[in-house]
């Protein structure tokens, strides 16, 4: 028998992105069984409105609520997921959506799925074409959701209050690395955004910096430091070094920061570094730092030579 689908996203004035919400929306219904869409109390244009319309005449289930903002995103995409009433959901956002090309590959799985996987991943890119980040969690079983305040954070099974550690978390063998694909085509996506930062907006982020509170404040805000770094050539390492380790620091628990720390570790050619943050980050609960030891040592293997002859 054939599962059901929803389409989960959380929107905050998402005006400027209309016609990209219309268009999407439109373009999954055909797939869809159930939409579930946050709109954020921190929104002041007419988000809201655009989806009414956009959904008024779907004869699915919508749920379209206020969302308040807690400064949590697992909270944000939990309170997403625990709406929806479909056998999975897809987690998207105002800037980003399925690849066009892999919708019936995705209706195909959710109808046929045997029940082996809890957690689907995708890749992410840009429409540059360049990934920033790969293997995007992307399809959850209903009952899945994340851990922690970052949404990078570890897969669970719910079993306790949000930002807990639940007892029966998804084990790597339950995640799928799927070859469906997730494109960004906002200045939420980063690249697009950061290749025209202006002076102005780059000094925002050091203002960002300055405001810093939290740890999902320092962690984002690392975040943006490293997109300087490669869409200008602008050497952030250090400020994207001190922002991660902050962000740990407030919130040792959380794994996210320790992947990240990991990554510009290994991008500067430490390696041994690199490893002890993935190993910490994977005590922790991380299943994505598990991926990133495989690749470190991997990589450290020796290539083999082929002469023709």
């Amino acid at each position: 028998m054939g599962k059901t689908l929803a389409v989960c996203a959380l929107l905050n004035n998402a005006e400027a992105s209309a016609l990209k919400i219309d268009r999407t929306l439109k373009l999954l219904r055909p797939i869809l069984d159930e939409a579930v869409i946050g709109i954020s109390t921190q929104t002041t244009d007419s988000t809201q409105e655009i989806v009414e319309a956009t959904v008024a005449d779907w004869s699915i289930p919508v749920t379209v609520f206020p969302y308040e903002w807690q400064n949590n995103f697992s909270h944000a995409i939990n309170t997403l997921l625990e709406k929806a009433n479909a056998d999975w959901s897809m987690r998207l956002h105002q800037d980003m959506r399925p690849d066009l090309r892999d919708l019936d590959a995705l209706r195909s799985f959710v109808d046929t799925e045997d029940g082996t996987y809890d957690i689907i991943r995708a890749r992410e890119v840009y429409l540059e074409g360049r990934d920033f980040r790969c293997n995007r969690e992307f399809l959850f079983r209903r009952g899945t959701g994340y851990d922690g305040i970052i949404w990078e954070s570890p897969v669970y099974v719910p079993g306790k209050e949000h930002g807990t550690i639940a007892e029966n978390d998804v084990t790597p063998d339950r995640e799928l690395f799927s070859p469906f694909t997730i494109v960004h085509d906002g200045k939420h996506g980063a690249a697009q955004y950061y290749r025209d930062l202006t002076v102005r907006e780059r000094m925002r982020v050091r203002e960002l910096r300055r405001t810093a509170e939290s740890a999902s404040d320092f962690y984002h805000v690392g975040r943006r430091y490293q997109l300087l770094q490669v869409t200008h050539q602008q050497s952030t390492s250090m400020n994207a070094h001190s922002a991660f380790s902050a962000s740990a620091e407030l919130e040792p628990s959380e794994p996210a920061p320790h992947i990240q720390l990991g990554d510009l570790a290994k991008r500067q050619g430490r390696e041994e570094k690199a490893a002890e943050h993935f190993m910490h980050a994977r005590e922790l609960g991380s299943t994505v730092a598990s991926n990133r030891i495989e690749r470190l040592y991997k990589a450290r293997e020796p290539r083999k030579c082929v002469f023709e002859v």
